[in-house]
């Protein structure tokens, strides 16, 4: 029999786990090592469920946990070989995607104009 929170996490994987995916893949440009940042991301929110506020959306504070652990694991930043302006515009696809129910739609890594990056 399931918990409660086993059931919310096996929601959450269902609506936000390609994504979360998606968005790992684009940062680790390796399947195995996208699926292992998942992993690791959706224990970290197993673990730091009440930690969420609601101040944000639930999809802004996934990613922002995929890309910290993406991060941590030492797939993503400039001294790992992908530029921050690249896991910004990541994220940024990718919460434009899901906010458009687009679950297949890939995250680009073309880079972005100087003009966007002032704003």
């Amino acid at each position: 029999m399931k918990t409660d929170r086993a059931e919310q996490l096996g929601e959450l994987l269902e609506r936000h786990g390609d994504l979360i995916l998606r968005v790992a893949r684009r940062l680790t440009d390796s399947e195995a090592d996208a699926e292992d940042v998942v992993q690791d991301v959706l224990v970290t929110v197993a673990q730091k469920a009440e930690q969420f506020r609601g101040e944000s959306e639930l999809a802004t504070w996934l990613y922002r946990i995929t890309v910290n652990t993406a991060l941590m694991r030492g797939f993503a930043g400039s001294n790992f070989g992908i530029p921050i302006w690249r896991a910004k515009k990541v994220l940024a696809e990718a919460v434009a995607a899901d906010r458009a129910g687009d679950s297949s739609a890939p995250a680009s890594v073309e880079q972005p104009q100087r003009a966007a990056e002032k704003q």
